[in-house]
This record gives structure tokens, sequence and C-alpha cells, in this order.
């Protein structure tokens, strides 16, 4: 295996999982709700970046995403309500983003979201590396202290999904993970607990089709 695979069974400090890193030039954090394919994570096209790869989610596609096809694209534009940790970082820059972090990370994606947060592009490959249990929540504290900064639509939107105010004005941008709910709220901040059912019923409505056509 020419990518390291770090299995999350606890809680980690910056500092220990950059200890726990080794040689190899890329790594994947896993926790207990992820699944890996090997064979298509040793097909996967490294880079100097972090490289964001297919996933799917109770072995159902369940992704709208149009970046699949690009090479690169900035950090921001995998950021969605329903995102999960499937990446795979560049080892060096893990560890450089990670060094000085005092944070204590919870999850997969908890690491997903600091590393996004402090990255500007990232690479992209459309192999279908992992398959999630379950959709991945992020720590509320990370997501307090990520709400601190100045933050493009991508981001406001997941954190009020996951119950977290952001600064500034609602400037929603036409992707596939922006729906009507999205332009409502740009006028008229909705509570984050009515944002997410609004959001939870039109994402269902919108991905049907595509799980039927898959089925």
């Amino acid at each position: 295996m020419r990518i390291q695979i770090v299995k999350l069974n606890q809680a980690v400090s910056g500092r220990q999982l950059c200890e726990w890193i080794g040689e190899r030039d890329h790594v994947v954090v896993v926790d207990a709700s992820m699944r890996v394919n090997d064979t298509q994570l040793n097909c996967v096209e490294t880079s100097a970046l972090h490289t964001f790869v297919d996933y799917t989610v109770d072995q159902k596609y369940i992704n709208l995403y149009d970046c699949f096809g690009l090479d690169v694209v900035n950090a921001s534009a995998i950021v969605q309500p329903y995102l999960c940790a499937s990446i795979v970082y560049n080892s060096r820059l893990l560890k450089s983003q990670l060094a000085k972090a005092d944070i204590t990370f919870d999850s997969a994606i908890d690491i997903m979201i600091y590393v996004l947060h402090l990255s500007d592009q990232v690479t992209i490959d459309g192999h279908v590396v992992f398959d999630f249990e379950s959709k991945s929540y992020p720590s509320k504290a990370l997501l307090s202290t990520i709400a601190q900064s100045e933050l493009s639509y991508p981001w406001q939107q997941y954190l009020q999904f996951h119950g977290i105010r952001s600064k500034g004005e609602f400037h929603s941008i036409n992707k596939p993970y922006t729906l009507s709910v999205d332009r409502l709220n740009q006028n008229f901040k909705l509570p984050p607990s009515l944002f997410k059912r609004f959001y939870n019923i039109l994402f269902q409505r919108k991905i049907r089709p595509y799980q039927r056509s898959n089925e």
C-alpha cells in the first residue's frame, strides 16, 4: 500500500496525529464510520495538495458534485451540508497544518474540516475510495472556532446546517448543493434548526430521481 491508513479510535490532538503519520508521502485518516476500498485507493493520482475523492454513503451514491472531472478546485467548492471525510492527505502538508493546532479532533470529519479551512485548493480524483455508514457530524466547538472567520457561502451554509451562525451577510452561489432554501436564507437568515429541516426535505426531493436511476 503506497498510501498510509491511520485509524482513528479515539480523540486526538494535532501533535499526536502528526506523530502517527509515517514516512509515506500520502495518508488517509479513517474512523469507525468509514470503510476503505484498497483497490480504488491505490489508483488515486496524488499530488502536492490534498486530494478529494469520490465516495458512497451506506453503499448508495448520493453525490451531486460538479467538480469530478476537474483537476483542481478551491477548497470551499467541496464544502456542502453532507460533507464526508473523503480525502487523501499530502502527509507533509497535513503535518504543517496540524503542527500548531490547539484542537482535539474527535473524528475524521473534524480533521478534514479543519484542514479544508486552512487550504486554498484541493485536487480532485474520481475514484470511489470510501463508503460511509452515515452522514458525518463535526464537533460544534471546532465549527464555532471556524465561524469567527470571514467565510464564503459554502462555509456559511455548512455551519448553519450544523447549528452554528456565522459572520457576515449571506450571498448564496449557484452550485449543485444550493437549494431554494438557500435563496430564502439570503434575504432572511433562518434559525439553523429550521434551515436544516427545509434543506433535508429539499435535498431528498432533488436526489430521489438520481437514486431511482441507479437502482
